[in-house]
């Protein structure tokens, strides 16, 4: 979640020349679907690689 948080100081920040070719609706698209991913990993229950879980 911390990428999408990155993403959006980084379009912030871009120069209007480079936020020009980048439409504003595919960074909030890209943003939100971080965050859409994020909260489907912090659903399902992480295993290591022997099998036990981290929790």
């Amino acid at each position: 979640m911390t990428l999408a948080i990155a993403l959006q100081g980084v379009w912030l920040n871009l120069p209007d020349d480079l936020r020009v070719h980048v439409p504003d609706r595919i960074a909030a698209s890209v943003t939100a679907g971080l965050l859409i991913l994020g909260l489907i990993g912090r659903l399902f229950q992480q295993r290591g690689a022997d099998g036990t879980t981290y929790r």
